[in-house]
């Protein structure tokens, strides 16, 4: 995938509420922006190194493994229906 196409396809997922967005949401309008830059830097080092190791370690195993590929699939999509 392109960089520009999947920074474009982050970008929902980024503005999505959520449990880290509402948290920083918060914590802007109770401390400012600017005390809240440490949290912001903390969130994109989460969000960066999830994406690292699910493409270093997951995607060679995806590759080598289809049918885990597809049980990944269904488990992320039965873990998004239970919500």
């Amino acid at each position: 995938m392109e960089p520009a196409a999947f920074a474009i396809a982050c970008l929902p997922l980024l503005a999505a509420l959520g449990p880290t967005n509402t948290l920083l949401a918060t914590s802007g309008a109770a401390i400012g922006v600017r005390r809240s830059l440490p949290l912001l830097a903390a969130e994109l080092s989460g969000y960066l190194l999830a994406i690292f190791l699910l493409r270093v370690l997951v995607s060679p195993l995806i590759a080598a493994v289809p049918a885990f590929g597809i049980a990944l699939r269904i488990a992320t999509a039965g873990q998004h229906k239970l919500k």
